[in-house]
């Protein structure tokens, strides 16, 4: 099991529990409790558009994170996995988001993708990317 704080950034203050045992006896609200996925993890820039289209989207390995099996990355790189792209593309679809998106994926033990978190703003890995920032600033230029 992992925690995490409510409002975080950066991988900051995540706790890595081995069982419900090490859970304190009274769960704080001001902490998300969630599944600890051992997986690969990826980081999934996207550029949404009205009406739930996606106008780009990249996929990013995690190849190095900050704290060994979780935390920030340290190192990304491009891969296709189809599976991932379509999960994320399909969650900015449901939640009408519109904008750079930033989403972070696991795969579960069972092998299939899911989503930890969806940050609605540029990732920091957004770099690798360039489809993404591409959009982004053809997209600001038309706005002008």
């Amino acid at each position: 099991m992992l925690s995490k704080p409510r409002c975080g950034r950066g991988g900051r203050g995540i706790e890595l529990h081995a069982d419900v045992s090490e859970l304190p006896p009274v769960l704080s609200g001001d902490r998300i409790f969630q599944e600890f996925l051992p997986g690969h993890e990826y980081d999934v820039n996207l550029f949404g558009e009205p009406e739930g289209r996606t106008a780009a989207c990249v996929v990013l390995k995690k190849t190095a994170l900050k704290a060994g099996i979780i935390g920030n990355a340290l190192s990304v790189q491009r891969v296709h996995e189809p599976d991932v792209a379509e999960l994320a593309e399909a969650a900015v679809s449901a939640l009408g988001l519109e904008g750079p998106i930033d989403i972070d994926v696991r795969r579960g033990l069972d092998g299939l993708p899911r989503i930890l978190e969806i940050n609605a703003r540029v990732g920091a890995n957004v770099r690798a990317a360039e489809e993404v920032l591409t959009t982004l600033v053809a997209t600001w230029r038309r706005q002008q």
